[in-house]
């Protein structure tokens, strides 16, 4: 089994973990991985090289590659970092290679991945997962349209990738890959070129895509959504990283990931509380932050109440001057009754009510 990654120096444990896991759940198969990146330090390869002794045939090579070949390309996607371009180098770099695995170094393997691997791949470029937001979530509304996709179209997330590399070495495809990557905001609208690599992906190898099931890259933050007993591969993907997405339907996977976390790293001779600590790091962060704009709300709450107590004083003296008013008239009719002159004239004032009577 082949399985190429790609990271930078900031994603090594993670990387690390990913590849634990799948060395532990595929035991009978040997594993060659190949790592691409540009500045993955000496040490940090050397410890991932440890994961070789976990057992027999297991192979780890590092391939350094130039980062200035992306100089001229548009990641668009603020969660994405440049390495998840550097899977696409595998067809020229695994020369010797007919088939090969990519995955995220965000994922957890869970489960064999023997049956995944050996899949007949038809006539096919690549093998994907249906991507579940944009194909069954009213996230992306007119997302597929907007790049020209019918509405039974499948489009895939390439979070994990089955590559054919005989034929895509062949085929010349690669070629067309790359000179869509480069006029990438040129093909999508700028509405929807919201994803790193993924579009020109659906785009290129459009119809030449196999479709896996969605157990080999299940999303973590789609178990809300929908339910899978068997999940293979578990993708914490985007901002749903582990430790820091945490709610009923991920729980279950962030504690997995634990577990894997700490033998890895004791595999690789690194503190495990390390995660621990960034992550109450970060919890104590947010706990700032969130004291702090509760302290703004109850500021803006008092604002609030203190303009509502003056309104209520303004219009409680509207009130007593309006009163003081009407007794002012009630006072003033009160003394023009009880005058002389308004007594004296009441005869008259009884005939004008009289003649007003028989007109009517």
């Amino acid at each position: 089994m082949n399985i190429v990654m790609a990271s930078d120096n900031n994603g090594v444990e993670m990387l690390a973990v990913t590849l634990y896991s799948t060395i532990k759940n595929n035991i009978k198969d040997n594993i060659n991985i190949f790592i691409i990146h540009t500045d993955i330090s000496a040490t940090n390869q050397k410890e991932v090289c440890k994961l070789e002794s976990i057992r027999k045939n297991i192979n780890i090579k590092f391939y350094k590659i130039d980062n200035s070949f992306f100089s001229d390309v548009e990641l668009t996607n603020q969660t994405v970092s440049m390495p998840a371009y550097y899977r696409y180098f595998a067809p020229d770099i695994l020369k010797n290679e007919d088939r090969v695995l990519y995955m995220d170094f965000d994922m957890l393997c869970i489960d064999s991945l023997s049956h995944l691997y050996n899949i007949d791949m038809q006539d096919n470029y690549i093998a994907a997962v249906e991507d579940y937001y944009v194909s069954s979530t009213g996230d992306y509304p007119g997302f597929k349209a907007g790049i020209r996709f019918n509405s039974t179209d499948v489009y895939y997330n390439s979070g994990l990738l089955l590559m054919d590399l005989n034929k895509l070495r062949t085929s010349g495809i690669m070629d067309v890959f790359w000179r869509n990557i480069r006029n990438k905001t040129k093909i999508i609208p700028k509405k929807y070129n919201i994803f790193a690599d993924q579009t020109i992906t659906n785009i290129t190898f459009k119809n030449k895509i196999l479709q896996l099931d969605y157990r080999y890259n299940a999303v973590v933050s789609v178990f809300k959504y929908r339910h899978l007993d068997n999940p293979a591969i578990i993708h914490f993907s985007g901002r749903d990283k582990p430790f820091t997405c945490y709610d009923d339907f991920s729980a279950k996977y962030s504690d997995i990931y634990y577990d894997y976390y700490v033998e890895c790293m004791s595999v690789l001779g690194r503190d495990a509380s390390k995660l621990l600590k960034n992550a109450m790091r970060k919890l104590g962060l947010e706990t700032n932050n969130a004291v702090d704009n509760l302290k703004i709300s109850q500021k803006l709450a008092k604002d609030k109440s203190n303009h509502v107590q003056e309104l209520l004083k303004q219009l409680e003296e509207e009130k007593k001057i309006k009163e003081e008013k009407i007794k002012e008239l009630e006072d003033h009719i009160y003394i023009m009754e009880n005058s002389k002159s308004w007594k004296i004239t009441k005869p008259i004032r009884n005939i004008k009510e009289l003649k007003t009577k028989i007109k009517k």
